[in-house]
């Protein structure tokens, strides 16, 4: 009788301590449950119903632990006091979830256009903020420019310099504008420019539109004012993107504390994508072209026609500078998108400057947009049909 008394006592102690649930006997890891919060002890181990997805499921368990308290000698005057034993917290449930986007609150988007008018607002939102009202900048005109792209040129860097943020220029920052080579020496050796600098901008003259870095950027208007000209849909919003794209290169280049001439530490799609997305952007805001009927869609127009180095690769290969096979541009505009829709400007714009800081591509892009490289890379291709950029 004794030893069924005990027995029965046992039992009732186990019965009052331990929660019973509806789904006592089917309780394991990752068996359904009916609550989150739930708790339910089975052979020493203690499971909780936790929310996966849109399910709720009995998590790993943690094993039940017991506890002693140390007691002294009330008759000892002086004995240690009684310790009581700290508890033991639980450790926190793992949390699976059902895709990256759940993961890290992404919208998985549905079509182009909700994309683009999501990274606009984002834009817009930004760019709402001066945060430097009077920034140290000189533009430089030759004189005889078309007076349109002067203007494009000239209201695209004042926006980008008053309302970005990047570091103050320690000197005075020179927008030369022109169209003779002869000039463009003269100009930049006036400004303080060494000899090796201008001798490499005027070797770019006859092939490049612009050229620039942290202390000048130069427009050659001979080269970029022929676009005028070419049908609506093609040359005007690359060439109304111009001026906001190379001192978007400026700010990269405060941030990160190199460009890409001084090692590539960054992909190729990151650098030139996000500057074409800004300066598509800030023509757009401008009112000088459309993002949303034209702009956006030179890019869709570029990639089209790109060659099959660059369409058969995922974003993580479009990353070499020096690979004329391979067209950075439209597919990274295209991501550089995406990434804003998702994070806003800041984070992109933070990327950079988590480089200047000394972290590699893969460190900044994750400190900046709470996303690990490799997950993003993941979700861009999920989705890059839905963007307009198919592989193939």
């Amino acid at each position: 009788m004794r030893k069924t008394a005990v027995t029965f006592a046992t039992l009732l102690f186990l019965l009052i301590e331990i929660p019973l649930t509806p789904a006592q006997a089917a309780v394991k890891a990752g068996a359904a449950c009916s609550k989150a919060g739930l708790k339910s002890v089975v052979s020493g181990i203690t499971y909780t119903c936790i929310k996966s997805g849109k399910k709720f499921v009995w998590d790993k368990g943690v094993a039940v632990t017991k506890s002693t308290a140390v007691a002294t000698p009330a008759a000892t005057p002086s004995a240690a006091p009684v310790v009581t034993p700290t508890p033991t917290p639980a450790p926190t449930p793992e949390i699976v979830y059902a895709t990256l986007w759940e993961k890290y609150g992404w919208n998985k988007p549905s079509s182009a256009s909700a994309v683009a008018a999501t990274a606009t607002k984002e834009f817009t939102s930004y760019v709402a903020t001066v945060r430097d009202p009077n920034p140290n900048i000189e533009f430089k005109y030759e004189g005889g420019e078309n007076p349109i792209v002067k203007k494009w040129i000239t209201d695209s860097v004042n926006l980008e310099a008053k309302t970005f943020e990047y570091p103050k220029f320690a000197k005075t920052y020179y927008p030369v504008i022109g169209q003779t080579k002869s000039w463009y020496e003269q100009t930049l050796k006036s400004i303080g420019q060494t000899p090796q600098i201008v001798s490499s901008v005027a070797s770019r003259f006859d092939s490049s539109g612009a050229y620039g870095g942290t202390e000048f950027i130069t427009f050659n208007t001979k080269r970029l004012e022929p676009m005028l000209d070419l049908p609506n849909g093609v040359g005007k919003p690359g060439l109304a993107q111009t001026g906001g794209h190379e001192f978007f290169h400026t700010i990269q280049e405060s941030l990160a504390k190199k460009g890409p001439s001084g090692g590539l530490f960054a992909p190729n799609w990151i650098w030139e994508g996000s500057a074409m997305f800004v300066g598509l952007q800030t023509s757009s805001y401008l009112g000088f072209d459309n993002y949303a009927t034209t702009g956006r869609q030179t890019s869709i127009d570029r990639y089209t026609t790109d060659g099959p180095e660059t369409k058969l690769k995922p974003l993580i290969d479009i990353y070499p500078t020096d690979n004329p096979k391979i067209d950075a541009y439209a597919i990274g505009e295209i991501a550089a998108e995406f990434i804003v829709a998702n994070v806003g400007m800041s984070k992109l714009i933070g990327i950079y400057a988590n480089l200047g800081k000394g972290n590699n591509f893969e460190t900044a892009f994750k400190l900046s947009t709470g996303v690990p490289l490799a997950d993003f890379y993941s979700m861009f291709e999920e989705v890059r049909v839905i963007l307009g950029v198919p592989r193939g």
